[in-house]
């Protein structure tokens, strides 16, 4: 039937390292709260000059557009970044997903979920998910009316319990979300979220237990801070971005790959326009 069909295709588990096996020994349900929580202050100055150049051109790429596609390539970089948790096996994604949350209009906010941001440029992003906003402006209302129903409707308890449940039809049993009315992998492998657009300078990411995913990206405010460079002082944009994660997917060992990753794309912001190889 197809309402049992498979909605992802995975990758052979990941090798059971010692130090992930005590971790998942130690949270092995959800419910224990696994989250960890990392604070990364990055140089996001040629990044912000690249954009400029961009946006001198014509395009409406912003830096929201550019951490997608950053965010996208860690995940093809670092598989448990992008993987799921089956029993005592850690199975990555074959294929790299990434839902945003956009603003539909000024009291309501909402999610798109990128496909393959690991291979598309910053400004084929922004094309995305201009012409999703624009459809869920459209069909906001109706839209926002259902759901509410639905929420408003339910029992806290039973409401709960449904969340959980789709996430372990969707994701633990990997079977297809579309009974419930979701399109297939709802949640994305991860989430971005800029809370730096709206003037916010340090807060925390949520971990949501259901979404059952490795976690949250969050971007700050951007400011201005002065650092030394050999013997002059320069001023440097700087960024926090935060991530909430799960720390048996995310552990000393898989932070720093992504961490060099990361920093590589931002030293050479030019090569997120690169076509893919």
């Amino acid at each position: 039937m197809a309402l049992f069909r498979r909605h992802l295709d995975l990758e052979p588990p990941l090798p059971p390292a010692t130090s992930r096996r005590m971790a998942m020994a130690t949270w092995h349900r959800y419910e224990q709260n696994p989250q960890a929580y990392v604070a990364m202050d990055l140089d996001v100055t040629k990044l912000l000059d690249v954009l400029d150049e961009r946006r001198a051109r014509g395009e409406r790429v912003t830096l929201t557009h550019a951490f997608a596609a950053i965010v996208g390539r860690l995940l093809r970089l670092v598989p448990e970044l992008r993987s799921i948790i089956r029993g005592d096996r850690i199975y990555p994604r074959k294929r790299v997903s990434l839902l945003v949350q956009v603003a539909v209009t000024r009291d309501h906010l909402s999610a798109h979920v990128l496909e393959d941001p690991d291979a598309r440029t910053p400004s084929e992003i922004a094309r995305d998910l201009d012409e999703a906003v624009t459809k869920m402006r459209g069909e906001a209302k109706d839209a926002y009316a259902k759901t509410n129903v639905l929420v408003d409707r339910l029992p806290l308890a039973m409401l709960a319990w449904l969340l959980r449940f789709i996430g372990t039809w969707a994701y633990r049993w990997n079977l297809s979300p579309r009974v419930f009315g979701l399109r297939d992998d709802p949640y994305g492998a991860m989430r971005l979220n800029n809370l730096g657009a709206l003037g916010i300078d340090d807060a925390v990411g949520p971990f949501v237990d259901w979404m059952q995913s490795p976690g949250t990206f969050v971007m700050m405010r951007v400011r201005d801070e002065l650092e030394r460079r050999g013997e002059a002082i320069v001023s440097r944009k700087k960024l926090r971005l935060w991530c909430a994660v799960d720390h048996r997917l995310m552990d000393g060992g898989a932070y720093p790959r992504a961490r060099r990753a990361l920093d590589a794309f931002l030293d050479s912001p030019e090569a997120l326009w690169e076509p893919k190889a």
